[in-house]
């Protein structure tokens, strides 16, 4: 289902389009730095879109239930869960604005039949963009405010039963 490594090239990915009023936004809510301009974000989209076409991968676009509600990190689509060869794990977001992503990755695969392999709960966090491929078994994952203890650990116990070592950094 997914890759174990981070220098193949990409086959498929999944990929999230800005959401329309981006720009608009309560700046300081989602940290983000003034101003935004919704034109130029949906010209880097558009761009970083057409070289990954470009490159041969299948681009699958992610379509959340409610495409009004204000879920804008959602186009970072590497965060919210892990996809192993074996199926997808799904991550618990440090940053309380990104929880409910989860949920949209949860259907996206319930719809796309990839099996759901494991879960980071209750007050363990990680983010997909603390952790880094070294290799084909071995996964490394930093704590940050974003990912802790908590989370790193259950992670750990999740990939042990598929033979993945997890380095915490």
């Amino acid at each position: 289902f997914g890759a174990q490594n981070m220098f193949s090239c990409l086959k498929k990915v999944l990929m999230k389009r800005p959401q329309k009023f981006m720009s608009k936004v309560d700046l300081q809510k989602w940290n983000y730095t003034p101003p935004l301009d919704q034109d130029f974000i949906n010209e880097n989209y558009n761009e970083f879109y057409k070289i990954i076409k470009s490159s041969g991968a299948e681009i699958v676009d992610l379509k959340l239930i409610n495409e009004n509600e204000e879920l804008c990190d959602s186009i970072f689509t590497h965060d919210p869960s892990l996809v192993l060869e074996d199926g997808a794990i799904i991550l618990n977001m440090g940053k309380k604005m990104r929880k409910k992503e989860t949920n949209e990755h949860i259907n996206f695969y319930n719809e796309e039949k990839i099996p759901i392999i494991g879960k980071i709960e209750n007050n363990g966090t990680i983010e997909g963009g603390d952790c880094l491929w070294i290799n084909h078994k071995t996964l490394l994952v930093g704590e940050s405010n974003r990912t802790n203890k908590y989370g790193i650990n259950q992670l750990s116990a999740i990939l042990n039963k598929h033979n993945i070592l997890l380095i915490p950094i």
